[in-house]
C-alpha cells in the first residue's frame, strides 16, 4: 500500500515473533497467522525457544518464508538438581551474556536486578525456581540476537506465559 508521498505505508523493518516452539502442529493458527502476515507484505523474523514437534508440520509451514532462529537449548530441570541443570545449560548462553555485558553492561545489570526482585516477590521463601533463571538466560540470548539484528522494529510474543516473560 502506498502513501501520498510515494513511499510505503508499512514502516521499515521487520517484526520479530517469539515462539515457544516451532513448528507446532497443535498451534497451526500461529503458522497461519505468520503466513498471512507475510502475504500482506510484512517481513518477519522468528525466534524460537525450543525445537518442537517431531511430527510432520501442517502444510502452511512450508509456505512461510521466515526461517526460525532457535535460541540455545536448555537441559530439562525436571528431576535435576538446580546446580547440575545450570552447569549443563549455562555454557550455551555465555556468548550472549558476554555480548550484552560488553554492549550494555548497565542494562544487563538492571535486568538482573529486576529478575531477582521479581523472583523475590514471587517466592517469599527465598527459593529460586529454575524457571526464573532459565527465562532470564533465554531473555539474554534473545536480547543478544536482537542486538545483532538491526532491522527489527517490533517484538511480538505469543501467549502470556514463558514467551511473554522472556520478551
Amino acid at each position: 500500500m502506498a502513501d501520498p508521498a510515494g513511499g510505503s505505508s508499512r514502516a521499515a523493518g521487520s517484526i520479530a515473533y517469539l515462539l515457544t516452539g516451532f513448528p507446532r502442529l497443535s498451534e497451526t493458527f500461529i503458522a497461519s497467522e505468520i503466513h498471512w502476515l507475510e502475504r500482506q507484505g510484512l517481513r518477519l523474523r522468528l525466534f524460537v525457544l525450543k525445537l518442537d514437534d517431531r511430527r510432520a508440520p501442517h502444510p502452511v509451514v512450508a509456505r512461510i518464508a521466515a526461517r526460525p532462529d532457535y535460541l540455545p537449548a536448555t537441559a530439562s530441570f525436571t528431576h535435576t538438581p538446580f546446580l547440575r541443570w545450570l552447569a549443563r545449560s549455562l555454557p550455551a548462553f555465555v556468548p550472549g551474556l558476554l555480548g550484552l555485558a560488553w554492549w550494555r553492561p548497565r542494562g544487563l545489570a538492571r535486568a538482573m536486578v529486576a529478575t531477582v526482585a521479581q523472583a523475590a516477590r514471587a517466592r517469599r521463601d527465598g527459593s529460586w525456581p529454575p524457571r526464573v533463571v532459565k527465562e532470564f538466560l533465554q531473555a539474554t540470548a534473545l536480547a543478544d540476537r536482537l542486538r545483532r539484528t538491526t532491522d527489527v522494529r517490533h517484538l511480538h510474543a505469543h501467549f502470556c506465559h514463558g514467551t511473554a516473560t522472556v520478551a
